[in-house]
Parts: structure tokens; C-alpha cells; sequence
């Protein structure tokens, strides 16, 4: 009888513990001041953000002004140790070009390595004007050939060290240059997102303030919970608009059921990290894509408040955000690179309401640099977005794939086709 009792606790705890992450949002109503309270800090988080993508972009701009000094310096030294070689070579070519009287007396040198070549070289003379010549050119080019040898083995000397030193130079500026690029490719990438769909904070701001108007005119007031507070009109399919009625928001119409948001057409790309055709960048795709071609209309996955809406992203194109209640469980749907956006913020909306038009055709969606060709971006998470959070970061650590919710058929084929919106695969 114990051995059962505790049996029971210690599945009624597992399944408490597994309902807590199933179910992460559940547990927590939140009321519309504390809703105001998070958009505050959103706010501000926001303009910190901007100060601090102002601070990294001026460190970005100090490093490659930096890098550019660099590389001018590394310019200016090539130059200088151009211009030193051309002096050594002057030089060689002067010792080679000396007539044949000094070429003589250097030869004496290099067999004597003394003064007596001097005389051996005079006394070689065929009368003695020719031997007073000989004696004056010897004392000259003694002296000059003194002065000349020691000034090639200084200026060889200073060169040679000069040019010893501008390779180090060259080098530790080559590294620092180096050192300058990594830094700035990562003070880059600080600040990119790498999500297939990108949302800026200022949208999110502007989101959030479009969901906390919609429930207050609903009625809500600031110590209410957003999940009773207010109220939506009972629906029956159709397009439908906020206003009165027995429902609240925090239960939306009831569901239990998903159906495929396009009335037919095939999977184009999975849902996971994958390199963006549009992009060339290794990211995560948080949705799966579907398509068709010709004028595409649609529809809600399932029934669902609209609770944000963006025009002309120049990541996801026009973009819908719906809010669902399902079987007891808070979702949230995502509709990007849309034509048309033919619904609201507030909107009820049934799984019959056209919600909008396929889009994502870069030569008609110009705006919309992050899609190649028409298609839908069809995207699910837990929770209800702009709601429950409203971080487009918390939505992405939220989604998961949509076939785990939406039956699409899957062969292993890249163009699995379906013709309706319901039959099970």
C-alpha cells in the first residue's frame, strides 16, 4: 500500500514538473499595468541598446580610420625602403661606372691592400710628365676611394639596419591591422541577428503598443489580468472585428485544431538552422516555408486575435502575428513575406478569414531583402507573443516546427504536395 501511495507521488509530481515545460505559460496571469510595466523597461532597454550600437559603430569607425593609417604607414615605409634600395643601387652603379685609371688603382687594392699600390701603379709611368700624372691621380683617387668606400659601407650599414627595422615595423603594423579587422568584424557582429526573419526593437515597441491598445479598448484596466480582462466577439467564420461579447481575450475562440495556412501548394524549406539563400548566412530558420504559385490567398492555422501586424520589414517583408488558444494551450502563429495584409490589429479572425496574399517575389517585394522567391514563411510558438513576452529573441527560444502542430505531407521529398487545407498525411 505505501510502495502504491508513493508511486503515485512520484508520478504526480512528474507530471506536474512535465505540464511546468509543456506548458510554460500557463501558470503566471499578468495584469495590464504589469504589461505597461515590461514595455517601460522595454523602452528603455531600447534606447540603452541604441547608445550602445552608437558607442560600437564609433568604435568601428575609430578602428578602420585606425586601419587606414595603418595601411598608408605600411604605404609610406614600402616607398622609403624602395627609395633606400635606389640609392644602394646608385652606388654600385657609380663604383661600376669609374674610369679605367680607378678601376686600376681598386685593383691594386684588392691584390696589395696597401699604399704601395699607389706607387707600384706611379712607377709605371712611361716618362716623367706621365709619372707626375700618375702620382696626382693616385693621391686623388686614394683619398676618394678612401671617402667613397667608407660612405658605400656606412650608407650599406644604415640601409641594412634601416631596412631590418621597417620589416619589424611592417610587421607589428600588419598584426595590429589584423588584430584591428577581427575586432571590427565582431564589434560587427554584435551587432546582427542571426535569424532568418528579423524584427528591430523599435518594431517590437510599436507592436506592443498596438496589443496594450487593443486591450484597453477591450476594456481592461491596469490591475486586471490580460487573460480575463476584456472582451471579443463570439465568431462563426468570416472576417470579424473587435468589440463586445462573452468571450475574453485571455481564451480567444476556443480551438482544437490546426490546419495548414495555404489552400494548396508544397514545403519549400524545413524548419531549423540552415544557409540562407537570400542571405548566405548560417542561421536559424524558425518557421517552415510553403508555396504556390499565381495569387495565393492566406488563412489562419487556426481561430485567433491578430495581435501585430508589420508593413514593408526589409526581413520578412509584410508580417502577421496571431494569437491562438488550442485545446487549452497559448500559441502564437507567424505569417511573413505577404503581399497584402488584409486584417487588423485586434481582428478576431476564424481559420476561414483571408488574412492576407502570398508574397516574397523580390522583383514585386523589393523592400524584402531576406526572400529569393514567392513563398509564405509559416512560423509557431509556444505562448502568446507581445502577450505573455515580448521579445522577438523570447519568440524565437520559443518556436519549434510546425509539423509538430500542422500536418504537412512528408516523404523525404523536397516538393511533398497537398491540394486542401485537412487532409492528414
Amino acid at each position: 500500500m505505501k510502495l502504491g501511495v508513493k508511486l503515485f507521488a512520484v508520478i504526480f509530481i512528474l507530471t506536474v514538473f512535465a505540464s511546468m515545460l509543456l506548458y510554460p505559460f500557463q501558470a503566471h496571469a499578468e495584469t495590464l499595468g504589469e504589461l505597461k510595466q515590461r514595455l517601460a523597461e522595454l523602452e528603455e532597454e531600447y534606447e540603452q541598446a541604441e547608445r550602445e550600437k552608437e558607442e560600437t559603430q564609433g568604435q568601428i569607425d575609430e578602428n578602420n580610420r585606425t586601419v587606414d593609417e595603418i595601411k598608408a604607414e605600411i604605404v609610406s615605409l614600402q616607398d622609403e625602403i624602395k627609395a633606400l634600395q635606389g640609392e644602394i643601387d646608385e652606388l654600385n652603379q657609380e663604383a661600376e661606372d669609374l674610369d679605367g685609371e680607378v678601376k686600376k688603382v681598386i685593383n691594386f687594392l684588392q691584390v696589395s691592400n696597401g699604399e704601395n699600390a699607389y706607387l707600384e701603379y706611379a712607377f709605371g709611368a712611361q716618362d716623367f710628365t706621365d709619372f707626375i700624372y700618375r702620382m696626382a691621380v693616385s693621391e686623388q683617387i686614394s683619398a676618394y676611394d678612401d671617402n667613397l668606400i667608407e660612405e658605400y659601407d656606412r650608407i650599406v650599414r644604415e640601409s641594412e639596419e634601416k631596412q631590418t627595422e621597417m620589416d619589424e615595423k611592417q610587421t607589428t603594423l600588419s598584426e595590429r591591422q589584423k588584430e584591428l579587422e577581427e575586432e571590427t568584424e565582431k564589434l560587427g557582429e554584435h551587432l546582427t541577428e542571426l535569424t532568418d526573419i528579423q524584427i528591430s526593437t523599435e518594431d517590437e515597441i510599436e507592436m506592443q503598443k498596438e496589443a496594450i491598445a487593443v486591450l484597453e479598448n477591450m476594456g481592461c484596466a491596469d490591475d486586471e489580468s490580460i487573460d480575463t480582462c476584456g472582451s471579443i466577439p463570439s465568431v462563426s467564420g468570416g472576417n470579424s472585428s473587435p468589440g463586445t461579447g462573452s468571450n475574453p481575450i485571455g481564451q480567444l475562440p476556443a480551438g482544437t485544431s490546426f490546419l495548414r495556412p495555404i489552400i494548396e501548394g508544397y514545403v519549400t524549406s524545413e524548419y531549423g538552422y540552415r544557409l540562407n539563400p537570400a542571405t548566405g548566412v548560417y542561421e536559424l530558420h524558425e518557421a517552415l516555408d510553403v508555396s504556390q504559385s499565381g495569387t495565393v490567398p492566406i488563412y489562419p492555422a487556426a481561430d485567433g486575435v491578430v495581435i501585430g501586424t508589420r508593413y514593408r520589414s526589409n526581413c520578412g517583408g509584410n508580417m502577421i502575428f496571431i494569437i491562438h488558444t488550442v485545446n487549452g494551450q497559448k500559441y502564437t502563429t507567424e505569417y511573413a513575406h505577404l503581399r497584402r495584409i488584409d486584417v487588423s490589429v485586434g481582428q478576431v479572425v476564424t481559420q476561414d478569414t483571408q488574412i492576407g496574399i502570398m508574397g516574397g517575389d523580390r522583383n514585386l517585394e523589393w523592400w524584402d531583402k531576406c526572400s529569393t522567391a514567392q513563398h509564405l514563411h509559416f512560423g509557431i510558438a509556444y505562448g502568446h507573443y507581445l502577450k505573455d513576452y515580448m521579445g522577438w529573441s523570447e519568440f524565437i527560444a520559443n518556436t519549434y516546427d510546425p509539423r509538430e502542430t500542422v500536418n504537412f505531407p512528408w516523404s523525404g521529398g523536397a516538393t511533398d504536395y497537398f491540394k486542401d487545407r485537412t487532409t492528414m498525411y
